[in-house]
């Protein structure tokens, strides 16, 4: 039976509301803690970006195996630190891997096949608009360098991690830490916002496309709090892109590509309106195990986690 005022009605546009059963961090630690680790892994993006827009340009020089192997294998470093240190940061503080949006799979709050289809629909949808106004306004971009195989194994594990960091701690890490120190929600779009541009500054007039994207994804995982498809989809068009600049073939495999999702994602909606479902929720609604431990079982409603806890039925 489900606990009494937990149903709620849902709209597509809705964003869930963030958890006020956490003890509430001061202003001043969630700023220092966020901007700390934004700083770890986005302050050589920001410097760079700042030469490119004072005319410094870099140069990409040419790469060998012997500098490209370690260069790959720091890329991978980057990305398992960019998962483990908002983690760890977060677990201090009485937040789970799932608040980040990292839930593992079959338990509750995990993404499920159908939303997480639209979910990527939405991501991609996003990233074509704020493309279109980024090629459109763009007045400068970093150079893609001289092909050969030790530069593209380079960029393309680059291109991967990037999904991984952004959306970690530009997205989620930036979002919860904010929530727990009770800031306004505008207060949070806004700062997540800017900090999503600041290393992008290099595309000039250009950057208002990275907003539009951006705030896409920032409205996705309010909606959903995962953010898997969304790392799947960043990592994906940056690959696909990276490779079409060399292989013009790969342009239209990436045609190919979005076309079948925006298809799936519509039998999918068209699917949901047939069922009356609206919008699907991410696991079934049920008593859990509790993983804060604050009771042996919580209700989750769906969506998340409520207020709503007991001991197990003696």
């Amino acid at each position: 039976m489900a606990p009494a005022g937990t149903a709620t009605k849902r709209r597509w546009w809705w964003a869930q509301p963030p958890r006020t059963d956490t003890p509430a961090l001061s202003t001043r630690r969630a700023y220092a803690e966020m901007l700390v680790v934004y700083g770890v892994f986005f302050a050589s993006g920001i410097v760079a970006a700042a030469f490119s827009v004072a005319g410094h340009t870099p140069t990409t020089p040419a790469t060998g195996w012997s500098e490209a192997v370690p260069a790959s294998i720091d890329q991978v470093a980057i990305t398992v630190l960019c998962v483990m240190v908002p983690v760890l940061l977060s677990a201090r503080r009485g937040l789970r891997v799932g608040d980040l949006g990292l839930h593992r799979p079959g338990t509750p709050g995990a993404v499920t096949a159908a939303p997480g289809i639209r979910m990527a629909a939405w991501a991609l949808l996003g990233l074509i608009a704020g493309g279109a106004v980024t090629s459109l306004l763009a007045t400068g971009s970093f150079p893609a360098g001289r092909f050969s195989y030790p530069n593209l194994t380079l960029n393309l594990f680059h291109a991967a991690q990037a999904g991984f960091v952004e959306e970690i701690v530009v997205l989620a890490f930036v979002v919860t830490t904010l929530e727990q120190a009770r800031r306004p929600r505008s207060e949070i779009v806004a700062v997540a916002l800017l900090l999503r541009a600041s290393y992008h500054i290099y595309y000039g007039p250009g950057v208002f496309g990275i907003f539009v994207w951006a705030s896409i994804f920032l409205w996705l995982f309010l909606r959903f709090r995962t953010i898997v498809p969304l790392i799947a989809v960043h990592s994906a068009w940056d690959i696909l892109a990276f490779l079409g600049q060399h292989w013009h073939f790969v342009e239209g495999l990436e045609v190919l590509a979005w076309f079948a999702l925006f298809l799936t994602a519509f039998v999918v909606w068209l699917s949901t309106r047939s069922t009356g479902q609206s919008p699907p929720p991410l696991a079934t609604p049920g008593w859990y195990p509790d993983p804060f431990g604050q009771g042996d079982l919580r209700w989750f409603d769906g969506w998340r986690w409520t207020p709503a806890a007991r001991p197990h039925a003696r």
